[in-house]
């Protein structure tokens, strides 16, 4: 081959790998029956969740985590379902469902396992409900649990569509304390706020829960249902701080800033606070 051969010859262009989180079939009879859970009755979600052993496996362990405290331990699903109730179970059902989507990470990401982003979607989706329920608003802390739950399901597909891009992106994170969102845009064109809204609404979540996971980092964005982009965005934050930091008296005086925005009574101040840490058991 001739040196005007050689230059002319065009390199192979590096294909980026992608990954379409597709939703799991059982999990769109779960979020329907989160989603209307006075419309559901205990053998409805008993026959659902019964289909799946291994799902009833991870329902069974998530319910006798400490977050619910459980004055024994649970054994089957009719006792978690008679002890905890069809909304709750429900929750833990759709958590469940989802933990081998936000497992499945590709082997080049090392700095934020799979696992990681499991636990810190079910916190956010526990405190975002917590935070939600004393405001007294008709089926705000389903969509409040089931936007925490989802919220970060664009990161999955990042991870796999660009793993060299995300890595760059959360090493400079976390070396240099930049934002996440810029450096997604820097180095992989797109934020997976906005990806995870696009996931949302191709399973057929509602407009203001797909809107609420697209706008979690900038809630001022929000064009639908302002209350519950906050709640997430509050949610997120607080379960992101108190993971670096702890409880301390900062991030206490933070949280009791927050719920007072919010409009939450002080006198539900202790008790909110005392769940949204127990909340955090995994």
């Amino acid at each position: 081959m001739s040196d005007n051969e050689l230059k002319n010859k065009k390199k192979p262009k590096k294909k980026k790998r992608e990954i379409l989180v597709s939703q799991p079939a059982i999990t769109a009879q779960i979020l329907e029956m989160v989603s209307n859970p006075d419309d559901v009755e205990m053998r409805d979600l008993d026959e659902v969740l019964s289909a799946d052993m291994g799902l009833v496996t991870r329902v069974l362990k998530l319910a006798n985590s400490a977050a619910y405290s459980l004055p024994s331990q649970v054994e089957d699903l009719e006792q978690a379902l008679i002890l905890l109730g069809v909304s709750v179970v429900g929750e833990i059902a759709l958590a469940a469902s989802l933990e081998d989507t936000f497992k499945n990470f590709p082997e080049e990401v090392t700095s934020l396992s799979g696992e990681q982003l499991n636990e810190h979607s079910i916190a956010v989706a526990r405190v975002a409900k917590l935070l939600s329920m004393d405001l007294k608003v008709p089926k705000l802390p389903q969509k409040a649990y089931v936007a925490g739950i989802m919220h970060d399901i664009g990161i999955v597909h990042q991870a796999w569509k660009d793993p060299e891009g995300f890595e760059k992106t959360l090493s400079e994170e976390d070396e240099q304390g930049k934002d996440f969102i810029e450096l997604e845009h820097k180095y992989m064109k797109q934020d997976h706020c906005m990806i995870g809204k696009t996931i949302a609404q191709d399973w057929g979540l509602p407009s203001d829960i797909c809107d609420a996971i697209g706008h979690h980092h900038n809630p001022k964005s929000s064009t639908e249902d302002v209350l519950l982009t906050n709640i997430l965005h509050i949610a997120d934050s607080l379960v992101g701080r108190i993971a670096s930091h702890g409880m301390d008296e900062k991030t206490e005086r933070i949280v009791l800033d927050i719920l007072g925005r919010l409009g939450v009574k002080r006198e539900d101040w202790d008790e909110l606070m005392g769940n949204i840490e127990l909340s955090l058991s995994i």
